[in-house]
């Protein structure tokens, strides 16, 4: 998977304190591994209003354009739900920042 979806992979994971989670991606016609950890819980606001997160720290071994130049975060929310809240991510190229600004349910499916 690419990095972003290996972000959203992370929703599906059961985080215990001390442990890492390995998630294999392929960027730039290579294969990589995505190493996560939790770092702590934070409480943060965005326009879509006030979470209770799980911070999760994110390292790769990226080189090019998408060389990380620090750690990638990710900010999930501590419901059920597991929403990517926040990311923030320094490359070589510069920084992204994302924030969720809105969220609304799906249909559930049922198979």
């Amino acid at each position: 998977m690419d990095l972003l979806a290996a972000v959203f992979a992370l929703r599906a994971e059961s985080f215990t304190p001390g442990t890492e989670v390995h998630i294999p991606i392929f960027v730039d016609h290579k294969n990589w591994e995505m190493v996560a950890w939790v770092v702590g819980h934070q409480q943060i606001t965005t326009r879509a209003g006030r979470f209770e997160t799980t911070v999760v720290c994110c390292r790769t071994r990226l080189a090019g354009k998408l060389a990380q130049r620090g750690d990638l975060l990710v900010w999930l929310s501590d419901d059920d739900r597991r929403l990517p809240v926040r990311i923030e991510a320094p490359f070589a190229v510069g920084k992204i920042e994302a924030s969720l600004t809105s969220y609304r349910t799906g249909p559930i499916v049922l198979r």
